[in-house]
């Protein structure tokens, strides 16, 4: 660590001033020792430093002084670094911008800030396309979520996978962000690019909560994903009881199949979910367990390649239909 360096992360201006004059071109050091005063919160010598004419969007690793002043928290270090023209819509090496870094860390006052200077509200990283009001929901950050919407933020934005802010939300219980969102007009019943609602995909983990607030919120029961599975048909599968009951109750049709032509009473028998099977058949469910159904071309053809026993092995060859009759033989 230099002279420079020690100074800046101390605090110690005087000794700060004497190793700038020390040196006529400083250089790397400079940046160093940006870098330390302000991880260091040292805000004395960060005023030093600008002074002297340090470039405060020298990043390190990716990273911007502004975007580390943001994780630190430290609210009179951020304004110092934006009043001296940090530049609010740098982007990381992973296209991350303060606005994101400010929301992931639920810096509350920090995202004020940075909204009040103009901040781009609707900023989406170039590979997932996530957005600041997604991270917000994703974290359950209720003071920021309306902040973020006030200032522009699009509700409907969705990320490369297709999941809006409430979705984000609902995938991680967070059920005062899904209710923040929903009050602010998101749509409870959009779908990603498996055509999965927020309802469906709580079905699915056995989320009770996130199901119950969906449900207050008017979301649709019977939305069927591209398999053909509705919230009832997952949760069935995944014998989660509480919420085949919730949706039972609000009325989710017993009957609906999937692409495989089961029903919930069918995926819970072949999982094994006993109690799951006993609720559905309560609830007036057809017990198909002794159906005997034609199976679809394309059924046999997906359990062939997908390498599972073969639909067509119950059938038996001719040449074994030949021994077996002329066992049969007296």
């Amino acid at each position: 660590m230099t002279a420079m360096v020690a100074a800046a992360a101390k605090n110690d201006v005087p000794a700060l001033h004497a190793a700038l004059a020390a040196y006529d071109s400083p250089g790397d050091d400079v940046a160093a020792a940006l870098f330390v005063s302000v991880s260091s919160n040292a805000i004395d010598s960060l005023q030093v430093l600008i002074e002297h004419g340090a470039d405060i969007n020298v990043p390190t690793e990716g990273m911007s002084p502004l975007m580390l002043a943001i994780s630190t928290g430290n609210v009179p270090i951020v304004k110092t670094l934006v009043d001296a023209g940090a530049d609010i819509e740098f982007r990381s090496k992973d296209d991350h911008s303060p606005l994101l870094y400010a929301v992931f860390h639920g810096q509350a006052e920090i995202c004020r800030l940075l909204l009040d200077r103009g901040v781009q509200v609707n900023h989406a990283t170039s590979d997932k396309k996530v957005t600041a009001l997604m991270v917000a929901a994703m974290k359950g950050f209720v003071d920021i979520i309306p902040m973020l919407i006030s200032a522009g933020a699009l509700v409907e934005a969705a990320t490369s996978t297709g999941k809006t802010a409430l979705m984000s939300a609902a995938a991680e219980d967070q059920v005062s962000a899904v209710e923040s969102l929903a009050d602010a007009g998101a749509v409870v019943d959009a779908v990603d690019q498996n055509h999965q609602t927020a309802l469906a995909a709580a079905a699915a983990r056995g989320s009770a909560g996130m199901v119950q607030c969906l449900l207050r919120r008017g979301a649709q029961l019977d939305v069927q994903d591209e398999n053909g599975r509705t919230g009832l048909l997952l949760a069935a599968m995944n014998g989660h009881e509480a919420v085949v009951k919730l949706l039972v109750q609000g009325g989710a049709q017993l009957e609906s199949r999937d692409k495989d032509d089961d029903t919930a009473v069918a995926k819970a028998r072949r999982n094994a979910h006993h109690q799951v099977v006993q609720v559905l058949l309560d609830a007036g469910a057809v017990d198909c367990k002794s159906n005997l159904r034609t199976p679809s071309v394309k059924g046999a053809l997906a359990a062939i390649t997908s390498g599972s026993r073969s639909i067509f092995a119950r059938f038996p060859t001719r040449k074994e239909a030949h021994a077996a009759d002329s066992a049969a033989d007296p």
